[in-house]
Formats: C-alpha cells, sequence, structure tokens
C-alpha cells in the first residue's frame, strides 16, 4: 500500500469517527427530551377518557376516569 492509500484510509478512518461522535452527540439530545426519559425520572402523564393530557385538575369532574402513564406502567383512577 502506498503513502496516497494510507493516507486516504486514515482521513475516512478520521472522517468516521467525527461521525459516530456527531451521532452520539445527537441521539443524547434526543434521549434528553424523550418523553420516555421524562416518566424514568419520576414524572407521569395523565389522560381522560378520550385519550387527552389533562394539563389542569379543573378539566376533571368527580367520577371522571383518568390513566395515569409512569416509566413502569398505567394506573386507572377515578377522580373523587
Amino acid at each position: 500500500m502506498g503513502y496516497s492509500e494510507q493516507r486516504l484510509i486514515e482521513a475516512m478512518s478520521r472522517q468516521l469517527r467525527q461521525q459516530q461522535h456527531a451521532l452520539a452527540l445527537k441521539m443524547e439530545t434526543l434521549d434528553a427530551v424523550s418523553p420516555l426519559a421524562t416518566l424514568a425520572r419520576g414524572y407521569s402523564i395523565s389522560r381522560d377518557d378520550r385519550g387527552d393530557v389533562i394539563r389542569s385538575a379543573s378539566s376533571v369532574k368527580k367520577g371522571d376516569r383518568i390513566t395515569t402513564t409512569l416509566a413502569d406502567g398505567e394506573i386507572q383512577s377515578k377522580v373523587i
């Protein structure tokens, strides 16, 4: 293998490492904003019987059924 070929291989390897690093950074960013990562930190998402996210306590009334999603499953509840 000649000098030119060796330099080309080194340049390609360097480019590949840079692209792998850039991909790893993008994956970290995606993970940080992932709803699943948010749930894993202890948050939950509650939905009404239509599947709409409950954003305010005033949007539900006594007797409504809600589903709360946690990192490891769901809880069905009835508003009291």
